[in-house]
């Protein structure tokens, strides 16, 4: 082991700052100039196939930055126990202390046996030697083909300590995503060997040879992993001193590479919904093969609103609103998904997401539907002083609220005759109380009406052909009695009232005013005056 260390430090003399700092962010080099001096127990451990680990503890931080060669040049990763989990400032300030202490090649190195290595990493340990105890033997170096497969497992005593320090609820089973990589038929955890060392394997033919390990693409398919938002159960540092002796599985000495998402960071079924509506199509165009057992559930739906089976019934001003989606034959209603969408403040999250992306709404059972970030903003900015919270389902729609709500691009509402006429009518008349469409007075009025009093007698004919309601609120003297006057002179000559009354409520100390001025005005009304103590009768 002193020898493997020996060689890499040989090769990395002359490694400078220059060949690592571009790797982090610049807020946290600056950060990690801080804890330079809390670094401390600086090591190095060899990995047995000419790369090294160099480990140390920064302000109580576990810390792991793991080199091994590639082509002319070193590749590393790094693994801190803190909330960032890697390239953090606990990792900058262990390389700025390994320069400060002269470069690598001063730091001890550990002279432990293979079988405590692997105990402590978790992964078998290829030595250098592998070679001069088998010689002869051929190298092959096939492509490899990266799977990842998920499935519901139940909780060991592990999983089950993890789970409880993480703040999770005792639980009987957990999905977890369990990678390998595949050269050419012989399947290896993807963890196996994150050395590169070579590793006996028997060909189809009975022959055996030694696989060389395909290095810089088993550590960018890591990097996909770890970007999809899963982490490593045997090599999160903050994770693996859990799993020190529960990872293997029930044949031979090989570890399983298992991998789930830090439920203290964001909500499992969260995760898995946006894993299975994005992350897998990402791996795929990555190369990788992923497999999905149907016991994890969380399956995900497309539901553009353009899908959306949208309808409104109702009439006299008032419309229910029932808004629908099918999945697996099955008929959802929409509003109580989208109330709950209202409740839990998406809406004001979803502001700082880019119009491109996708927000997931759970369903019963634990699926969830895959609505478009952009569309459903708007929609939901409209809902949202719209719906009953109490009682999403029976939300009704004022004629005015349904029209704008129909007037959104995509979200195909059928709409009855009333509201399509409405909605037409306010496309055609962009402002009704300035500009309302011109209709002339009705032709038994004995009255010349005054320009704004004819603009608010036709202001009240567009309410009343649209089926809407409004408030004259012209100050006192200016002629409220007429205007209304000759809105029911029209509704009568119109047909309109088809021989029912028109209903006039009023203080008592104006009915003298009504009675005069609809004789004066309007003569083809018959005014019938229910007041006093025989008003009932």
């Amino acid at each position: 082991m002193l020898s493997a260390v020996s060689s890499a430090e040989d090769s990395l003399h002359g490694w400078s700052m220059g060949c690592w700092m571009s790797r982090f962010d610049e807020e946290v080099l600056t950060a990690a100039r801080v804890f330079v001096g809390k670094a401390r127990q600086l090591r190095l451990q060899a990995d047995g196939s000419g790369g090294f680990v160099l480990m140390a503890v920064v302000a109580g931080e576990e810390v792991e930055v793991m080199f091994w060669p590639a082509a002319d040049e070193w590749e590393f990763e790094s693994a801190c126990s803190c909330g960032l989990g890697a390239f953090c400032h606990h990792a900058a300030a262990a390389l700025m202390k390994a320069e400060k202490e002269g470069g690598l090649r001063r730091l001890p190195a550990n002279e432990v046996s293979t079988a405590v290595t692997a105990m402590m990493t978790q992964v078998p340990v290829e030595t250098e030697t592998e070679t001069a105890i088998a010689p002869g033997l051929r190298e092959i170096a096939p492509e490899p083909v990266f799977a990842l497969h998920v499935r519901r497992e139940p909780v060991d005593r592990g999983l089950a300590l993890l789970l409880q320090s993480l703040g999770q609820p005792p639980a009987e089973h957990w999905i977890l995503a369990e990678a390998v990589v595949d050269y050419d038929g012989h399947r290896l955890p993807l963890r196996g060997t994150p050395s590169g060392g070579p590793r006996r394997v028997r060909l189809a033919d009975g022959s055996e040879a030694l696989l060389r390990h395909a290095v810089a693409a088993e550590h960018a398919a890591l990097r996909a992993l770890t970007e999809a938002g899963l982490s490593s159960l045997q090599s999160n540092p903050a994770w693996r001193f859990i799993f020190t002796r529960r990872l293997r599985a029930g044949r031979g000495d090989e570890v399983r590479d298992r991998w789930m998402p830090d439920p203290a960071r964001i909500a499992a079924d969260a995760f898995w919904h946006r894993f299975r509506g994005e992350s897998v199509a990402t791996l795929e165009s990555l190369g990788w093969r992923v497999t999905i057992d149907d016991s994890v559930g969380h399956r995900v739906f497309e539901a553009d609103p353009s899908q959306w089976n949208a309808s409104l019934e109702g009439s006299g001003g008032w419309f229910h609103l029932s808004v629908g989606f099918e999945v697996d034959g099955v008929r959802h209603d929409l509003l109580p998904i989208l109330a709950n969408l209202i409740e839990t403040d998406v809406l004001e999250e979803t502001l700082h997401h880019p119009g491109i992306g996708h927000i997931y709404a759970p369903l019963p059972g634990g699926d969830a539907l895959k609505l478009p970030v952009d569309r459903v903003r708007r929609i939901l900015h409209h809902l949202a002083a719209l719906l009953d919270r109490g009682f999403p389902a029976r939300t009704k729609l004022h004629a005015l609220d349904a029209a704008a709500l129909a007037a959104l691009p995509g979200i195909g509402l059928g709409l009855p005759y009333e509201v399509a006429a409405l909605t037409q009518a306010l496309a055609d008349t962009p402002d009704p109380t300035r500009d309302p469409p011109a209709v002339d007075p009705p032709a038994g009025l004995h009255a010349t009406l005054r320009d704004y009093q004819l603009a608010g007698f036709r202001w009240m004919r567009f309410l009343a052909a649209n089926s809407l309601h409004g408030i004259l609120a012209d100050d006192m003297g200016l002629g409220k009695t007429l205007q209304t006057l000759a809105h029911i002179l029209a509704e009568k000559e119109a047909g309109h009232l088809q021989g029912r009354p028109a209903l006039v409520i009023a203080p008592t100390s104006v009915i003298p005013n009504w009675q005069a001025e609809a004789r004066r005005f309007a003569p083809g009304l018959r005014v019938l005056v229910l007041d006093g103590a025989g008003r009932h009768r």
